[in-house]
């Protein structure tokens, strides 16, 4: 600013353009931003943990010690294991 003004003093009202691709937005929205990108995280993984909690009482119950996630598969009929 100060070199525009020294080579245009009579000017009265000086915008700089800054490049950047945020030139549009103010620095309290990158702020908010952030903070909202961290509840989002935040809630994300309070769910991830939820859901293994739940897949870890599941297992539990089934009888399984390993503590990995237990997928339900159909049982066979009483046919389906005489024939095999």
């Amino acid at each position: 600013e100060e070199e525009i003004r020294s080579k245009y003093p009579s000017a009265q009202y000086i915008e700089l353009e800054p490049m950047s691709k945020d030139a549009d937005r103010y620095a309290i929205d990158d702020g908010v931003e952030a903070q909202l990108r961290r509840v989002e995280i935040e809630n994300l993984n309070r769910y991830l943990k939820s859901l293994y909690e739940i897949s870890i009482k599941e297992s539990d119950l089934r009888g399984e010690s390993d503590g990995q996630a237990v997928t339900s598969q159909p049982q066979k009929s009483n046919e389906e294991n005489k024939a095999n």
